[in-house]
């Protein structure tokens, strides 16, 4: 189904936007311990939960953004190398969006919404281009500015979209972006979703589909959204070619079958998405003969959701935050209790509030692909079995 979230994931949505990753202390980000290594999950997934090896609180230790007393960070993207990190940075009630190197000691602030105006959601990254949005209302859905800043350095933030009276089935901004170009699925009268693809360097706007569409991505050069014939409808995964400008696309057959796919996250090359109930969390990459099933949970008490992909590793988040290791078929538990990732490139970002209390301190931590050694294999360990499945293009 497309436009059925659920009132506490939409607040999600919203607040996971903006307040995603938190500051960082200065000590390494405490390990509650998980599962033993090497024993099967108890949940019933295909992988195994592992302890966090060593090397990989040494490389979060070294991760660690600095922040003053009275500073909250909230990472909203980080470089493919995570030498940069993009945050919502808040000091005495003030808010901008800054960009942080040199391991967090080095901030340049891109820009300060004016007052009455608040950052939303529709944070998204693709190297160069940044893109953020502002609203003026609180909530999950309501009017919008959509704001791109070039990482390059020649062209400062600058409004290319907006929404001023949403429409009743609009639902939260949500964008992804590669190469200069923009999409986001924008709600129309007729109750469906218009996708638009945003040509940065040409100023040009497209709608490539009208439809019960859910969320666009971004694979490469493919555009790839899931799609319903009618709201509360079954939907499965449709795409184009071009960057949404050419023919349609076929989807290799994995990603064919997929039914109701949540919170869909790829590079292009690694797929993660979630269950119709938030309850298992499935991958697939480009050949592997099908999907694999990572962690399922009681999602009636917990769930699997705001997934990101960073070369081998796929991060999700529910009651805390994972990182899953496709190299060794174990995952690790790397917050105490929720918290929230996004990822670029080979580099992830993960933040989690210290203390659930207003105005509490927070962590945030950037790491490398590289320095995260795999993971301990699980008890029966197997190689995922390979099918020859042809790559997506991705130039």
């Amino acid at each position: 189904m497309v436009g059925s979230t659920t009132g506490s994931r939409l607040r999600a949505v919203f607040l996971g936007a903006v307040l995603l990753c938190a500051s960082a202390c200065t000590t390494a980000p405490h390990h509650p311990q998980p599962v033993a290594a090497g024993r099967p999950s108890s949940s019933g997934g295909d992988f195994c939960s592992v302890d966090t090896p060593r090397e990989w609180t040494t490389a979060e230790a070294v991760g660690l953004l600095p922040h003053a007393k009275n500073e909250i960070v909230s990472t909203v993207a980080v470089s493919a190398d995570g030498s940069a990190s993009y945050a919502a940075d808040s000091i005495g009630g003030a808010t901008s969006l800054v960009q942080f190197t040199d391991h967090g000691r080095h901030k340049h602030t891109i820009f300060t919404p004016p007052a009455g105006t608040y950052f939303g959601a529709g944070y998204s990254f693709d190297g160069r281009w940044l893109i953020f949005s502002t609203t003026t209302v609180q909530d999950v859905v309501g009017p919008w500015k959509l704001y791109a800043w070039d990482s390059a350095g020649h062209l400062g933030p600058h409004e290319f979209a907006h929404e001023d009276d949403p429409v009743p089935t609009s639902r939260a901004l949500q964008t992804s972006t590669t190469a200069g170009k923009v999409t986001w699925a924008q709600g129309i009268a007729d109750g469906g979703q218009a996708i638009h693809v945003f040509d940065l360097v040409s100023g040009r706007d497209r709608v490539v589909r009208q439809a019960h569409v859910g969320r666009p991505l971004f694979a490469g050069t493919t555009l790839v959204w899931p799609e319903a014939a009618a709201p509360d409808t079954p939907a499965r995964l449709k795409a184009l070619s071009d960057y949404g400008l050419g023919a349609p696309y076929d989807l290799p057959e994995p990603l064919r079958r997929i039914g109701e796919p949540q919170n869909l996250a790829t590079d292009g090359v690694t797929w993660a998405w979630a269950s119709p109930d938030f309850g298992t969390l499935y991958a697939w990459r480009t050949g592997w003969a099908d999907s694999e099933t990572i962690h399922t949970t009681d999602a009636r008490h917990d769930h699997v959701e705001w997934m990101a992909v960073a070369g081998d590793l796929v991060t999700w988040t529910g009651n805390a935050t994972y990182i899953a290791d496709l190299r060794s078929h174990s995952f690790t538990r790397v917050t105490p209790a929720y918290g929230g990732s996004v990822a670029f490139g080979k580099a992830i970002g993960v933040g989690y509030p210290d203390t659930l209390d207003k105005g509490g301190t927070e962590t945030d931590f950037v790491v490398k692909e590289a320095a995260l050694p795999p993971l301990p294999n699980c008890a029966g360990w197997r190689a995922v079995p390979q099918g020859a499945v042809a790559n997506l293009p991705t130039s």
